[in-house]
């Protein structure tokens, strides 16, 4: 728990920079071009500028105009890193995450978290979030995205079976999944997944589930 908990934080840190650059970007920056860019007075702001421009026109050769000296709140992870990432997810494209910079810390959950991994299956859980296709999630390379992915279709979809927890508890199931389901289905019998695998944790998520869908 305490590896998924320094995982989710880092994660939490980057996305927020990297929110917080856009809107710095959408603030400070007019209708620009490669040469307004370069005419910035400092590489930062000159940065900035490319990382906005690439954004706005969805182009990520103009990420390669970004220098690798200013980094986004976390160590190492530059402005370039941040523009591809951005970009593959954008763009559906997940052959831009193998352009960022390899994390010169991964940690270790299970299989080494890199950031051109998180790149990797923040792509795939767009891509099948919009496609409401459960199967691209099978590219999500974490286990637990990979888990949130499947859990994800499974509320958009109304498949129970989705809604499995293959990381946090593979004999169990989401209670947030089960009761949306239920509730858009307004079927209190999808409870019943608790009582598959009878214990004290089952049994209580299934008193919880019967109790919220009890209007139902």
């Amino acid at each position: 728990m305490k590896k998924l908990y320094v995982v989710s934080l880092i994660f939490v840190i980057i996305i927020l920079a990297t929110g917080g650059l856009l809107i710095y970007i959408n603030k400070n920056q007019e209708s620009s071009t490669i040469d307004s860019c370069n005419k910035k007075a400092t590489l930062e702001e000159k940065d900035y500028c490319f990382f906005g421009l690439a954004k706005e026109q969805k182009d990520p050769q103009i990420c390669g105009q970004i220098s690798n000296q200013n980094t986004i709140w976390v160590e190492d992870y530059t402005i370039k890193d941040g523009c591809y990432e951005i970009l593959a997810v954008d763009t559906e494209d997940p052959s831009l995450c193998e352009k960022i910079s390899l994390d010169p810390n991964p940690l270790e959950t299970g299989s080494p978290e890199n950031w051109r991994n998180r790149c990797n299956d923040e792509v795939y859980r767009k891509i099948a979030k919009e496609s409401k296709d459960a199967s691209k999630c099978n590219f999500v390379k974490d286990s637990y995205r990979k888990e949130r992915c499947l859990i994800e279709i499974g509320k958009e979809t109304s498949n129970i079976s989705l809604c499995k927890t293959i990381y946090t508890n593979e004999d169990s199931y989401d209670y947030n999944c089960v009761t949306i389901i239920g509730l858009n289905t307004k079927d209190k019998t999808v409870c019943e997944v608790f009582l598959n695998n009878p214990s004290d944790f089952d049994d209580y998520m299934a008193d919880l589930c019967y109790s919220s869908l009890n209007s139902v």
